[in-house]
């Protein structure tokens, strides 16, 4: 009996194995995938700081300079005929690291390998994938800094406070509104400013390192450039805002002047409310509210929504789910393109092979629930697409409604943590 629940658990862990093999190589070689597009913007930013020049010249203000630097030099290892498939296959590394550092102990290699499987198809990390956008290094980094804080020596504490603080400072240079506000909770979980410190200095010393060798303060170019972010708020199609703000266009135009400074208000509520979970000692809210802040504001991609994604997708395997879970993994797979058969086959295998690896010991009730699950996902879908029509308009209540219910679950999941991971790798 014993050898025979042996050979099904490898068999478990082969089958999911191949799972994720397939997966790679569908998404990097079939999925909409057009090469390193935002990945050479950094590429190019990198390219005009090693000859000398500030790289926000020309308009380009989604790069740090420090990051674009290193991100160059990796470049020009790689062949050019493969570099969107080395970069590509670098995403995955990092998503699969970020994913091994916060995994619950208790984990079998089967379970990780699961979660890298449901990462890898959920749409914010596709769209990563397909664009070649460099989000999944800052996850990378962020993990990274976790895992330092977890495995280094007591005794060396300087190491670990200067080994974080490069990680955020080069996580900060790529995505500054990602990771500031991780800082600021990391930093008043731990009543400690060290770890900020160091970030402050390192960051700082690196880009002057920089601007020495160009020759100019490429950071004032830089804000210029940012600040012309705030000023596409008045266009019709809002900037590069993928949440709720197109639809308060479109509900409240008379206010769109006001669009601007309202989602600073209303992000600097999240952000304050990620701090005082921290102060609380709550921190796995509190690192989920952090991640989730920059969606407030107008300034948000659906890839900048991958760190929260991934926690939840831990979240998933290590805990027992309901079946608003499994609508919102459904979500989280399919928002728009929920028509197309493949699509749907894609949304019920999955979610179907999530629910039953976490709620196999009553399959009746759990048939029922993942039924449930599945209807409201349907539900949720065919409301969204009547009342609203429109292309931008659906992808701003999907990604809204994706939003505000990974925010929810995630905090109501992290509760349930009797031993919490984060917490325990996070404290000092």
């Amino acid at each position: 009996m014993m050898s025979l629940r042996s050979s099904f658990e490898v068999l478990k862990r082969y089958f999911i194995g191949l799972g994720v093999v397939i997966s790679i190589a569908y998404l990097m070689f079939y999925y909409r995938n057009v090469g390193l597009h935002d990945g050479l913007v950094y590429i190019q930013a990198g390219q005009d700081i090693a000859n000398g020049k500030n790289p926000y010249s020309e308009g380009i203000t989604r790069s740090g300079t420090v990051s674009s630097l290193l991100i160059y030099f990796i470049y020009i290892f790689i062949p050019k005929t493969i570099a969107a498939q080395v970069f590509q296959l670098i995403n995955f590394a990092c998503i699969g690291w970020f994913l091994w550092v916060i995994r619950g102990k208790q984990w079998k290699i089967e379970d990780y390998l699961l979660a890298v499987l449901v990462s890898f198809w959920l749409s914010p990390v596709r769209e990563l994938l397909a664009i070649n956008q460099v989000n999944a290094f800052v996850v990378a980094l962020l993990g990274t800094a976790i895992w330092i804080n977890s495995k280094t020596p007591v005794r060396k504490k300087y190491l670990i406070n200067a080994g974080i603080g490069l990680c955020f400072a080069l996580a900060i240079d790529l995505k500054p509104h990602l990771l500031l506000v991780v800082l600021l909770v990391w930093a008043v979980f731990n009543r400690s400013v060290a770890v900020f410190n160091w970030t402050i200095s390192l960051f700082a010393t690196l880009h002057i390192a920089i601007d020495l060798y160009i020759g100019e303060i490429t950071e004032l170019t830089w804000i210029s450039r940012i600040l012309e972010v705030e000023a596409t708020a008045s266009t019709t199609k809002l900037g590069d805002s993928v949440t709720f703000w197109p639809i308060f266009q479109r509900l409240f135009p008379q206010w769109i002047e006001l669009v601007p400074r309202i989602s600073i208000l209303l992000l600097l509520f999240v952000c304050l409310t990620a701090l005082y979970m921290a102060i609380r000692n709550r921190i796995n809210s509190a690192i989920v509210f952090a991640l989730a802040a920059p969606g407030f504001y107008i300034y948000f991609h659906f890839y900048d929504m991958i760190p929260i994604a991934l926690i939840f997708v831990v979240y998933l395997i290590n805990l027992k789910i309901s079946f608003q879970h499994i609508t919102l993994l459904s979500l989280m797979l399919i928002p728009k393109e929920f028509t197309n058969l493949k699509n749907l086959v894609l949304v019920l295998c999955i979610t179907t092979l999530v629910w039953f690896w976490r709620n196999a010991k009553n399959k009746r009730t759990s048939s029922i629930e993942l039924f449930l699950g599945l209807m409201g996902y349907g539900v949720i879908c065919i409301i969204n697409s009547f009342f609203f029509g429109g292309p931008r308009l659906t992808q701003s209540i999907f990604v809204t409604e994706i939003l505000i219910f990974l925010l929810w679950s995630t905090h109501q999941l992290g509760k349930q943590v009797t031993q919490p991971f984060i917490k325990k790798a996070i404290k000092a």
